[in-house]
């Protein structure tokens, strides 16, 4: 087998897979984790029914080795679903999964025979990695049914078998995931347009900034400026005013100094509540004036969002093709051209003068500036599936965010839009 191709074995007669000199690191611009119920199930039975005498692989895992480190580029949903299950087995695990700029995932991992054991409740959960937190839970459901034998169960993973495949050296890694994409798997384009852009700020801090708003507009359900948590909701306030419903600033310095500097921090749920079998999580986004709960769902999906963010982008500071009589745009958007589109404004498009290819790091921080702008006016401007209380059927609205209270007590509410006579006109000028 090839020196970049190695079959590793999740357990080992006296040591697992964790068991390295090297550090496994899932960049930034990676999700985070994100596996839920219906995965970590199917990845328990699978390995259950691992027959005897028989291997079982369970995929692949692409690296990149930087230094004395892996970058983890594809694979690392099962990668850290495999550290946690690990654990939830009891296992001594090294402590050689870290994520890259995450420090909520970090501390969660980090702390994780703890959160296993009975010094569990000392921890705040806006400290911990929700999705983590969740992935404990879930796994060890399945793991003290009554009918589960751990110790066939731990056997039959002596048999599990993933190689890890690192890219040659000077790999385009956005080439790569740009191929991956196109063969159907995890990665979605606006994943590897993620990545494609944050590749040109070689700044870890602005890197850092723009992943936060990224992600934040991202999540199309709700209102943008709730995406944004932090403690005493400092973030918020940094970007949207007091009020929270401040036109975000254009200006990049404004983000980078008011973005990451705060502690961000989760949904404020105690951990004892989050292990229970009965906890749920909480999707409200608010409340409206009567006190009533109350969710949002966008009528469109993010890749088209981001293309329409492009026009904007391309409109307001015209933008230009290099070739007089080339078109910078298609006129019909189509996700699928998502990356085809973001590329023709990258390497053909002209601004103030200067050729965008020229400086795409500048065009990285303008454009992430754009979306946060276009989604705070989308949320403000665009009407939204609303659900109130445990209504499932919801109804079409237009409605207003405002807060009450102060620092961290303040409450989202939501009220139905209204509009002066000049406002109006500004929306159709």
């Amino acid at each position: 087998m090839s020196q970049m191709v190695t079959e590793l074995k999740i357990v080992g007669s006296d040591s697992n897979i964790f068991d390295t000199e090297l550090e496994y690191v899932i960049p930034l611009y990676q999700r985070a984790y994100a596996w839920e119920d219906k995965q970590l199930t199917q990845l328990v039975e699978d390995i259950n029914d691992v027959a005897e005498n028989a291997n079982y692989y369970i995929g692949a895992l692409i690296v990149s080795k930087q230094g004395n480190k892996y970058e983890v580029v594809d694979g690392q949903q099962r990668l850290t679903s495999l550290y946690l299950l690990l654990n939830c087995l009891g296992m001594d695990v090294k402590k050689t999964l870290t994520f890259a700029c995450r420090d909520r995932s970090n501390y969660s991992l980090r702390n994780i025979t703890e959160l296993l054991g009975d010094e569990r409740d000392k921890f705040e959960a806006e400290r911990l990695e929700s999705g983590i937190v969740r992935g404990i839970h879930i796994l060890r459901e399945l793991l003290n049914k009554d009918n589960f034998d751990r110790a066939l169960f731990i056997e039959k993973m002596k048999r599990v078998i993933v190689y890890r495949i690192e890219v040659p050296e000077n790999t385009d890694l956005n080439r790569y995931f740009e191929i991956m994409n196109t063969r159907g798997e995890q990665l979605e384009q606006h994943d590897i347009l993620k990545a494609t852009l944050m590749s040109y700020l070689q700044d870890r801090h602005e890197a850092a900034v723009f992943a936060e708003i990224w992600d934040a507009c991202s999540d199309m359900t709700g209102y943008v400026q709730m995406h944004f948590v932090s403690k005493n909701n400092v973030v918020r306030k940094n970007i949207f005013g007091d009020e929270w419903n401040k036109m975000p600033s254009g200006r990049w310095v404004d983000y980078k100094n008011g973005v990451v500097g705060a502690t961000f921090e989760g949904t404020g749920h105690k951990i004892s509540d989050i292990i229970d079998i009965n906890f749920l999580i909480d999707e409200d986004d608010g409340y409206l004036d009567d006190d009533a709960r109350v969710r949002f769902e966008s009528v469109i999906e993010f890749p088209y969002f981001l293309l329409h963010t492009l026009k904007v982008f391309i409109g307001s500071n015209n933008v230009a093709h290099e070739n007089p009589e080339g078109q910078i745009i298609q006129e019909l958007l189509d996700d699928k051209k998502l990356i085809d589109s973001f590329s023709r404004v990258m390497e053909h498009g002209v601004m103030n003068g200067q050729r965008i290819a020229e400086n795409k790091a500048q065009f990285a921080r303008d454009f992430i500036v754009c979306l946060l702008r276009t989604r705070f006016l989308f949320d403000k401007y665009i009407v939204k599936r609303e659900y109130v209380n445990e209504n499932a059927d919801g109804e079409w609205s237009l409605k207003s965010l405002s807060v009450s209270g102060q620092k961290s007590k303040k409450k989202p509410y939501y009220r139905n839009s209204k509009f002066t006579k000049a406002e109006s006109m500004k929306l159709f000028l």
